[in-house]
This record gives structure tokens, sequence and C-alpha cells, in this order.
């Protein structure tokens, strides 16, 4: 039976203060953006109120989207420009 490393999704700006953490370690076993973000909303309800952008091997995610353990992932606080 082989041990697979945990998914680890990186925080910025405020969202780490939100979860108080700078990454978190979700179920290696979730296949899809949309289990992902169940599960980080579980993790840390806060984050379900707050409007954020979710990244994958540093391309802007918006659709349902499979997922793997060695993805690089991020959730990235909303943004302001001008």
């Amino acid at each position: 039976m082989s041990s697979t490393s945990p998914i680890r999704v990186q925080l910025y700006g405020m969202l780490q203060e939100l979860a108080n953490a700078e990454t978190l370690s979700i179920p290696s076993d979730i296949k899809s953006t949309e289990d992902l973000l169940f599960t980080i909303h579980t993790m840390c309800p806060p984050l379900e109120a707050i409007t954020y952008t979710l990244s994958i091997n540093r391309k802007i995610v918006s659709e349902p989207t499979d997922i793997s353990p060695t993805d690089e992932i991020a959730l990235l606080p909303p943004f302001s420009g001008g």
C-alpha cells in the first residue's frame, strides 16, 4: 500500500489571514476543483464568503478541472487595479 502526499494549496494575502495559514494540506484523493473547493470551505469556512481566484500550475482556472497531487495550486486574493 503506497502513501500519496497531500495536495498542497498555497494561500496569499488576506486569504492567509482568514485561514490562519500560508498553506492548506488537502487529502490526495481529491480529483477535481469542485471537490477541492468543497474541502477547502469545510476546512476553513471563512474562505467560502470571500471571492478569490483559483490557480493551477500558474494558470487561472474558472471552470471545473481535474487535479492531481503534483499540481501547483494556489488561492489568490481579489485583485484591484487601475
